[in-house]
């Protein structure tokens, strides 16, 4: 799957150093878990990385609560090392990471997507061990993937008109492939009665969701999902700044936007405000709002 812009590639051109080593902790993580947990366990009859790491009930118990974290970078090897569905499965979340989690950190800043990131990580968890604790259904999580559906979801409610290619052989159109994805988790948790499948992907869904819509004013892709876009853009105007930076020092300006109550600044008072903010908190403290209108001010003025 790759997206589509002006020519078929398989992925950016530039990969940010915070998706870079997102990419090398969860995949050489995962690999040497996967090389080694069979070992240790026939070998020395001793635990292998996942026992500690992967997040469990029984683990919790223990008062493992680093689980909820740690539990990201292992990707889930079915009790059978390294193989060819471990192989996939790590690919594929990668893959999503690096393309999408590329372009959504461009638009909303590294420190904001690290947050989204780990939060809708450990939301997903909650979720899960929430919903063991009242089935009696009992698994061990582990794998970036709640992480990632959430990005796919986010990253889809920017771009929901954007066409993805699937193996070179046919385009979708995101916000159905993202439908398409989304259905398929629940469906497949729902046929099996696996509640608490059930409940860690569609946290993780809704986690995508909430904060787009949220904390970066994004909208749905789909009319049903109006009402639910006012419902989370009121509770995210109320309290804004969470998943975004405290913002800078702005000059005031003599016009007011009504609807936020900011000052409106024409385009080069926007630009020596922008200069002046990533002079005192570096550029990491733009909004995705910051950037976007930072990106269309300069293609204005290529244009000219």
């Amino acid at each position: 799957m790759t997206l589509q812009q002006q020519t078929i590639r398989w992925g950016p051109e530039f990969t940010p150093a915070t998706i870079r080593n997102l990419i090398f902790l969860t995949a050489g993580i995962s690999l040497i878990s996967a090389l080694s947990e069979p070992l240790l366990n026939i070998l020395f009859n001793l635990p292998g990385p996942a026992y500690l790491f992967s997040l469990s009930w029984q683990g919790l118990q223990r008062g493992y609560l680093w689980q909820f974290v740690t539990y990201l970078f292992f990707q889930d090897t079915e009790g059978h090392g390294l193989s060819l569905s471990f192989l996939i499965g790590l690919t594929f979340n990668i893959y999503l990471l690096w393309v999408m989690g590329t372009d959504l950190m461009e638009k909303v800043g590294k420190w904001p997507f690290l947050r989204f990131y780990f939060a809708a990580g450990i939301a997903a968890g909650l979720a899960a061990i929430g919903v063991m604790s009242l089935t009696g259904q009992y698994a061990i999580l582990s794998g970036p993937t709640p992480s990632i559906i959430a990005v796919l979801t986010a990253w889809t409610l920017f771009n929901p008109e954007a066409e993805l290619y699937i193996f070179f052989l046919f385009s979708i159109k995101a916000k159905w492939l993202w439908s398409i994805l989304a259905g398929a988790f629940i469906i497949s948790s729902l046929s099996h009665m696996d509640w608490v499948s059930l409940g860690y992907y569609g946290t993780a869904i809704l986690a995508g969701y909430v904060a787009a819509v949220a904390a970066w004013d994004q909208r749905g892709p789909f009319r049903w999902m109006r009402p639910f876009d006012a419902l989370f853009a009121a509770i995210g105007r109320g309290i804004s700044g969470i998943f975004s930076l405290r913002p800078g020092d702005v000059k005031k300006g003599k016009i007011i936007d009504f609807k936020t109550g900011d000052p409106l600044l024409d385009d080069n008072q926007f630009v020596d405000s922008m200069l002046e903010k990533i002079s005192k908190q570096g550029e990491s403290s733009l909004t995705w709002k910051e950037r976007q209108r930072l990106q269309e001010i300069s293609k204005a003025k290529q244009k000219k």
